[in-house]
């Protein structure tokens, strides 16, 4: 066995000791525990399992706005789950009685995939196998997405950003048709749990394709590769996506302005400052933020915050030393 698969059991081997010391009781019996007992996570679980046993339509819920239900895409119900659980239900064997189950071992099983994938990453860096099991896992379990699971489950993946960079990195390497399908099934899936996915992987994938012009030879020739794959790993989920949602909306009041879009953000001090660590005090007595929402926090801890301001720094010299045309190699 090469290392890169023994990594690959150690790192499933330590985020499994992991998952069983602080989830070990929910992974025993998972269909009896609820990780939200009163906000969005309990309205997933809900419509949900009302669409699986209850619904004859598998993109539309009719636990909401009753009697006139809604999309299930807006529903937060994570619809292409819940549709394959119908699906199954319907036509194999009956999980009406086991959505809750099924949501939990989902996202519990996600930080160890999560863990995978980081992995993979690392050994792409040639990193020690070993050390790089260990950290991605405690990356894995470190991750803010944790705190999703109290409240938006679709959003609780933590595997997902992960999956797409080292997806990315395989086919940066050699790209094919086979390896363009794959992250435009992939985007697809994500988006089709919760349509921020797409925002988030269009961000992405974008950005790559923009610096990848920038830095490579023969501009015109990328930039007529990363139109094509642009288009079938953007353009093409979110057209199929486009096309599911207007089939199945029948909603013609929906406000066109939800509440919430511009007041539930991130910031600077959501990102970068430690608002629920033990050295917050430290740091106040330099800089104290006020206290910022729930929504918009996402620490990306203190490692991140020393590396990413020594990786700035050494760039922005670079760029003053050499040149914008030369650092990013322009013709």
């Amino acid at each position: 066995m090469n290392s890169k698969y023994k990594g690959i059991l150690i790192c499933l081997m330590f985020s499994f000791l992991v998952l069983y010391f602080f989830f070990g009781a929910i992974l025993a019996d998972p269909n009896t525990y609820y990780f939200d007992t009163k906000g969005d996570g309990w309205l997933t679980y809900y419509y949900a399992n009302y669409q699986v046993k209850y619904d004859s339509t598998y993109w539309h819920v009719g636990a909401p706005n009753y009697p006139y239900g809604e999309n299930a895409f807006f529903s937060s119900n994570q619809p292409i789950i819940t549709a394959t659980l119908k699906f199954i239900n319907t036509y194999l064997f009956s999980v009406e009685n086991y959505v809750v189950g099924i949501f939990n071992i989902l996202m519990l099983f996600s930080f160890p995939l999560c863990a995978s994938f980081l992995f993979l990453i690392f050994y792409e860096f040639k990193i020690p196998y070993v050390g790089a099991a260990f950290c991605a896992t405690a990356i894995a379990f470190l991750s803010p997405q944790l705190i999703r699971l109290e409240m938006h489950f679709p959003l609780s993946y933590p595997f997902a950003i992960p999956a797409l960079f080292y997806f990315i990195m395989k086919y940066d390497k050699t790209p094919t048709l086979k390896k363009n399908i794959a992250i435009a099934l992939f985007v697809f899936i994500m988006a089709a749990i919760h349509l921020y996915f797409f925002g988030f992987f269009a961000a992405i994938l974008l950005g790559y394709y923009f610096s990848k012009c920038l830095t490579k030879q023969k501009f015109i020739l990328q930039l007529k590769n990363s139109l094509v794959a642009i288009f079938i790993q953007l353009v093409i989920p979110f057209f199929i996506l486009h096309l599911l949602i207007h089939s199945s909306n029948d909603v013609s009041d929906r406000p066109q302005y939800p509440s919430g879009i511009l007041e539930y953000v991130s910031s600077f001090n959501g990102l970068f400052f430690p608002y629920e660590k033990p050295y917050r005090e430290i740091l106040r007595k330099f800089y104290s933020p006020d206290q910022t929402q729930m929504e918009g926090t996402g620490y990306v801890g203190l490692f991140c915050v020393i590396m990413s301001t020594f990786i700035l720094c050494y760039n922005l010299f670079m760029i003053f030393k050499q040149g914008l045309k030369n650092y990013f190699r322009l013709p």
